[in-house]
């Protein structure tokens, strides 16, 4: 979306020369989030049957609905890999994707015996998924926007998430509200 531009780093007294900016888009513009709506465009267009695509600014996933693995990884693998996927937006786009940053969540309910523990259901696994010579392990939970999503859909890595972040908080506001050291309490209020 930039032609013509150029840029340079400063920080600690070291100027840079001059560089040439290729891809993106102007940092800290009001109009990058809507800009981006239409940089992503084509990465979300055409999504087949038992697909979704879904992005939020330069989040993007991908979502494959089917009956085992294989399935779903077939459906995920040609998403990324056919003609006008994936790949090939991220080579017109000149944004590449980093595979090592892909995440893998198996959305499933089904239970399976838990071989190191008789009796105990555990969670289907799910095999690696392989793309373009890169291992990607399944992972039980993944966060998205700053939800974590396990793969069963249930929430309790999210409660305890959230449980632990409101006691971090409520800890810094007692420290805030020490009588003999603190703020005063209209203030404490306006933080609360």
């Amino acid at each position: 979306m930039l032609t013509d531009r150029c840029t340079r780093l400063k920080f600690n007294g070291y100027t840079s020369d001059w560089m040439a900016i290729d891809n993106g888009i102007v940092q800290g513009d009001p109009l990058s989030m809507l800009l981006y709506l239409f940089y992503n465009t084509d990465l979300l267009a055409d999504p087949k049957k038992e697909e979704a695509k879904l992005a939020y600014v330069d989040d993007a996933n991908f979502y494959a609905e089917g009956d085992d693995f294989q399935e779903v990884y077939d459906c995920l693998w040609d998403m990324m890999c056919r003609e006008w996927g994936g790949q090939d937006w991220s080579k017109a786009h000149n944004s590449h994707f980093e595979l090592s940053k892909l995440a893998l969540v198996g959305f499933t309910r089904k239970q399976v015996r838990d071989p190191s523990q008789p009796g105990k259901m555990i969670s289907k696994p799910w095999p690696n998924f392989e793309m373009q010579g890169i291992t990607i392990k399944p992972s039980n939970v993944h966060k998205y926007l700053g939800v974590l999503f396990n793969q069963e859909l249930q929430w309790q890595e999210q409660v305890e998430h959230v449980t632990a972040k409101a006691a971090k908080w409520s800890l810094c506001f007692r420290r805030l509200a020490k009588p003999q050291s603190g703020i005063r309490p209209k203030q404490m209020r306006w933080l609360y």
